[in-house]
């Protein structure tokens, strides 16, 4: 039983109790109180109902919330048809009857006599005429496609005999304290040389690409280096790589090196 705002519970209201419902079972058709949906769910024959909040419930339309589970008439749970033989299809589904869904609906038209005047002074209703455009599409023929790239002749695989080496500019590292030993060196994308003088003076050397210095940093061991872009390099340190700042001319981290 429910109101407009308000659903009671099916099974206390059975009983002259007055609860408000807070689930509704669609095949039962009735709310339940927590308590008796404790009850409906440990039922064998109910539990496999699927229950839904009133909430839940109210949001439907309302020709899903009218649709009866139940005959009418012999509160006998629908299959195909009720059961009792006198009874065959009446619930069919009668509903459709009340509601008018199994009304025949005709379309008549009627067409105004004062439309004949303006018939009577037209030739035409309307002209259709046609219009031709050039298309966007470019359509290619695959054959020719690849006839087209047949045509080119393969190009000669270049041997390692044939490339010439040119001097281009000739770099004079600044002197250290030491010997200098260079074990490792790279360019990075803005053209900076970066050098590892490792066996004496332990520092990085960094270069301009017109050959002037642009500073030295101190360090433990840089055995080797390896531009990462335009601002960093990573430099091998015996047992680390550390990440080093060419514009702060600082190490950002350490990173162990397992041998």
């Amino acid at each position: 039983m429910a109101t407009s705002s308000t659903f009671i519970c099916g099974v206390c209201d059975s009983q002259h109790i007055t609860k408000d419902a807070q689930h509704w079972c669609p095949e039962c058709e009735e709310g339940l109180c927590p308590s008796c949906l404790i009850f409906h769910n440990s039922s064998k024959l109910l539990r496999g109902h699927g229950i839904i909040s009133i909430e839940n419930y109210k949001e439907l339309p309302q020709y899903i919330r009218s649709i009866r589970q139940h005959c009418p008439d012999h509160d006998r749970k629908y299959q195909h048809y009720c059961q009792a033989m006198n009874c065959k299809i009446r619930g069919v589904f009668s509903s459709l009857v009340k509601d008018g869904s199994l009304q025949q609906v005709t379309l008549n038209c009627s067409i105004d006599s004062n439309i004949s005047g303006i018939l009577s002074s037209m030739s035409s209703l309307c002209t259709i005429s046609t219009e031709t455009s050039k298309t966007n599409i470019l359509l290619t023929n695959e054959k020719e496609k690849q006839a087209q790239i047949m045509t080119f002749p393969p190009r000669a695989q270049t041997s390692i005999y044939d490339i010439k080496v040119e001097l281009v500019q000739t770099l004079t590292l600044p002197k250290g304290r030491n010997s200098t030993c260079i074990t490792g060196c790279t360019i990075n994308p803005s053209g900076k040389l970066i050098f590892a003088d490792f066996t004496y003076n332990k520092r990085l050397v960094i270069m301009n690409a017109d050959g002037t210095l642009d500073g030295e940093l101190k360090l433990s061991a840089p055995f080797d280096v390896t531009s990462i872009d335009d601002r960093r390099v990573a430099v091998n340190q015996s047992k680390n790589i550390q990440i080093i700042d060419l514009v702060s001319k600082k190490g950002r981290k350490d990173t162990s090196c397992k041998k």
